[in-house]
């Protein structure tokens, strides 16, 4: 259950979620994923401007506090993060786009 359910919240960047790279422990509300292989589409919701090879992330740990999910967070922890990825071509990338982002945060500052 607690497979399906992280396959189906992870699936728009991990590929391929396996039983064995799961670690749970849901009375501390531990839950780990190990050796999790990207999706070459992870990113593109992001607008950056590559295109994603391949993509590795050794783990992701979550910290779900259970007995209070109304006033705590719960913790998401990623580590190595392995990615190769290639500028995309001119004609991919939108530099309005960039330009209005950049302008945003310049005059919210």
């Amino acid at each position: 259950l607690v497979a399906s359910v992280l396959s189906s919240v992870l699936g728009d960047y991990v590929t391929d979620l396996q039983t064995s790279q799961l670690s749970v422990s849901i009375f501390s509300g531990s839950v780990t994923l190990s050796n999790l292989k990207l999706k070459t589409s992870a990113l593109d919701k992001f607008k950056l401007p590559i295109n994603v090879i391949e993509g590795y992330m050794g783990g992701l740990s979550m910290l779900i506090p259970w007995s209070d999910l109304k006033n705590k967070p719960i913790k998401i922890e990623i580590e190595r993060v392995y990615l190769i990825a290639v500028p995309k071509g001119d004609g991919d990338w939108d530099y309005s786009q960039e330009l209005d982002a950049e302008l945003k945060v310049f005059i919210h500052r």
